[in-house]
């Protein structure tokens, strides 16, 4: 899926993430939407299309929620506090 569009070479941008066929970061890319410019803004500043634009946004969904734990007991153990359940946290 985000092989299509989204690569990682060593050889290009120091290995960061970018859009397959150009040397576009997606640091780029978001950096561009999160200022305020819109998705087909940003495709035509840098000379893409709208769906490479897309894939950095799933790109950046898919490294959320490969790092992101599961549930808010996960989140507050990821924090070193100790769950025992929903109403209660103890920091250790």
């Amino acid at each position: 899926m985000l092989g299509d569009r989204i690569i990682v070479d060593q050889d290009v941008a120091q290995g960061k993430p970018v859009i397959k066929g150009s040397r576009v970061p997606v640091e780029i890319i978001l950096g561009s939407l999160a200022g305020g410019m819109e998705i087909n803004e940003v495709a035509e500043e840098y000379g893409l299309e709208k769906q490479d634009v897309l894939a950095a946004i799933k790109y950046l969904r898919f490294l959320l929620d490969a790092n992101m734990p599961r549930s808010s007991a996960e989140l507050m153990r990821s924090l070193n506090y100790d769950v025992e359940d929903v109403r209660g946290f103890y920091l250790r």
